[in-house]
């Protein structure tokens, strides 16, 4: 029966199965879960009989009845995965797992505020303003505003697969003190200089710097996106397309690593834990101590555009930003950075 393979299929990767049982009124569904430490059934009073239409229309009843019973659970913590109840926590560290490490630092920070056993249902708008609040006075600005969009970023991917209601977490931790860590020139040349093991990230690295684009857009930049002295994408952070000149040391670079074909990658990256890890110990055996990650990149293209007297909105440009706002954090660097050239000339007069 075709209706069999049907619920064989809807069952996959769920932890509420739809069985079904032979009786005298045909095949009755029903729910096999692992509950609170026990296996439990639910008839449905709901039965295949072979008629095709009507089989399809009672498979839908059984598999919406399935799911809010799923979500339901999983909200209350009485669902189980692996052994152990479901509870919020577990579900973020899963969820984060692989796309970036600091939900893993987030889950501790809220498991130390919390405790580990945070339900589903107790996320709301106090429990994220509070815990904001705790991040602030337990963290600089830039570690507290990472530890709370990861949060928020968690909260927004279950409400979309229905495990939490619509909630408003519109909570924000202002990052406008965060410390933008940055290379100078002689700082980018000493890289080019450093042999580092994997070629393809140096060179990923390197053409960021000249070009400040982020690494989303360093990872799906391809041959055909380059023509002549321009590039042209389409962002995959804002979706918004940017056409840009390319400097001539870009333009070497891309002539050292030789034109592929169009449709391919210029860059063949690894994954961004092992390009985090690559770049710590090239950076290291440059001579370089400081906290620099493959943003920097993009952060060193605007500190050197400002300092050699660039205006801030053909920076914001060459950026992608949508608002001048989001440069205008680089013109503090560069009242930094100028801050430093003078005391150092006035060193000289004394």
């Amino acid at each position: 029966m075709k209706a069999l393979t049907k619920l064989a299929n809807c069952n996959q990767d769920r932890r509420i199965k739809i069985r079904a049982k032979d009786t005298r009124k045909g095949l009755s569904l029903y729910l096999d879960a692992f509950i609170s430490g026990g296996r439990q059934f639910k008839f449905l009073s709901l039965y295949l009989t072979g008629d095709k239409q009507l089989d399809q229309e009672t498979i839908r009843t059984a598999i919406l009845t399935r799911d809010n019973m799923e979500t339901k659970l999983i909200r209350s913590g009485s669902i189980e995965l692996n052994g152990q109840r479901h509870n919020f926590i577990d579900w973020l560290k899963q969820y984060g797992q692989r796309r970036h490490h600091s939900y893993q630092a987030t889950c501790k920070a809220l498991t130390t505020w919390h405790g580990g056993d945070l339900q589903f249902d107790q996320v709301n708008y106090k429990l994220v303003s509070d815990f904001a609040d705790w991040l602030r006075s337990q963290y600089k600005p830039s570690t507290a505003w990472l530890y709370l969009s990861k949060l928020q970023a968690g909260i927004r991917h279950a409400i979309r697969q229905g495990i939490i209601d619509q909630i408003d977490i519109d909570v924000k931790i202002q990052r406008h003190d965060i410390e933008i860590a940055h290379l100078d020139k002689s700082e980018i040349d000493r890289l080019i200089l450093t042999p580092c093991h994997n070629k393809t990230v140096k060179h990923a690295f390197i053409f960021s710097c000249f070009t400040g684009l982020r690494l989303s857009d360093i990872e799906s930049i391809r041959w055909s996106d380059i023509a002549g002295e321009t590039y042209s994408i389409r962002q995959t952070k804002t979706k918004e397309p940017l056409t840009n000149p390319l400097i001539q040391p870009a333009r070497d670079l891309l002539t050292e690593i030789g034109a592929g074909a169009g449709a391919e990658r210029i860059f063949s990256l690894p994954g961004r834990i092992t390009i985090r890890n690559i770049l710590t110990k090239w950076i290291k055996s440059a001579g370089i101590d400081k906290r620099i990650t493959f943003h920097s990149a993009r952060h060193s293209f605007a500190v050197i555009g400002l300092t050699a007297g660039a205006d801030l909105y053909s920076i914001s440009k060459l950026l992608g930003h949508k608002s001048i706002q989001s440069t205008q954090r680089y013109a503090k660097v560069t009242d930094q950075v100028k801050r430093i050239a003078c005391d150092k000339i006035s060193a000289t007069w004394k």
